[in-house]
C-alpha cells in the first residue's frame, strides 16, 4: 500500500506517493499546522487565518508582556482560540482578556499589545 502525501507544484496542491517524492524537494507534514496551510492556501488564493490555536510559546511571550506592566497572572485569561479581530478588554470580573489576533503574524501582534494592555488600565 502506497502512502500519499501533499505536494506543492506551480499548478496548486497535488498528492504522489511519498516513494516518488524527488530528492531535492522535500513533502510537506504534518496535519493542518499553520505552516502547511498557509502555504497551499496562499499558492491557491485562499484567505486563511495566520494561526489557528494559541500556544504555551505564545501565552509564554503574552505573559511576559504582562508581567513587565506589573499585571498578576491571576488577573489575565488568554483564551487558546484566536479571534478576528483580536481584542484586548477588561471582563466584568475585573480580568483582563487577551485575544490572540488570528489575522496577523503573532510578532507583528505582540509588538502592539503593551499599548492596548495600558489602554485598558484604571487610571489611578
Amino acid at each position: 500500500m502506497k502512502t500519499w502525501s501533499p505536494r506543492v507544484g506551480f499548478s496548486g496542491v497535488f498528492f504522489q506517493p511519498r516513494s516518488e517524492f524527488p530528492l531535492s524537494m522535500s513533502p510537506l507534514t504534518g496535519s493542518g499546522t499553520v505552516s502547511t496551510i498557509s502555504l497551499i492556501s496562499m499558492m491557491k488564493g485562499v484567505d486563511v487565518s495566520l494561526l489557528d490555536t494559541v500556544s504555551f510559546q505564545h501565552i509564554t511571550r503574552i505573559l511576559e508582556v504582562t508581567d513587565e506592566l506589573d499585571i498578576s497572572r491571576e488577573a489575565v485569561e488568554i483564551p487558546l482560540s484566536p479571534a478576528s479581530p483580536g481584542v484586548v478588554r477588561r471582563l466584568p470580573n475585573g480580568k483582563l482578556e487577551i485575544v490572540v489576533d488570528a489575522d496577523l503574524p503573532f510578532d507583528e501582534w505582540v509588538q502592539t499589545l503593551p499599548e492596548k494592555v495600558r489602554a485598558q488600565m484604571p487610571d489611578d
